[in-house]
């Protein structure tokens, strides 16, 4: 499935998303305000899954067992446009190949596409999303906590 982005909301901001690792079973989770029994589930690569819920915003994604790269070595050019909001998403076609994640001492990101370029960043209190063309193509903390 490809996450496009359909709109951004800008209300209602001030909730931060729970990010965790769990060493022991290999899974990154993020789940924000937005998750309830009402989301839907959408595996949208090989060990991942996202849940929206029925205005398209993430309620949580869950990485397991994935591919570790070290740093991805992409930079921030200034042309990046940055927006303070919660991107909602449509759910299309089948695009995202070899998801990987890429974990630090203090933060993840998980990327969708293999190499990947981004125009827009979204940050969400202490997440941010990656998009180029309007196609997710990483998601990011700021901070997770390790659950042993």
């Amino acid at each position: 499935m490809t996450l496009r982005l359909l709109a951004l909301n800008k209300n209602n901001l001030i909730s931060k998303s729970i990010c965790t690792y769990t060493p022991s079973i290999r899974t990154f989770n993020i789940v924000t305000k937005h998750m309830n029994d009402e989301c839907i589930p959408y595996q949208i690569g090989v060990g991942i899954c996202i849940w929206l819920n029925e205005s398209g915003a993430m309620g949580e994604i869950e990485l397991i067992y994935p591919i570790q790269t070290s740093k991805h070595n992409f930079f921030e050019p200034n042309s990046v446009e940055k927006i303070i909001g919660e991107p909602i998403f449509s759910v299309s076609e089948t695009d995202y190949d070899n998801v990987t994640v890429e974990i630090s001492q203090d933060n993840f990101v998980i990327w969708l596409k293999s190499k990947s370029e981004f125009d827009l960043k979204i940050i969400s209190e202490n997440i941010y999303y990656l998009f180029q063309d309007n196609k997710l193509v990483a998601i990011g903390s700021e901070s997770y906590d390790t659950i042993e």
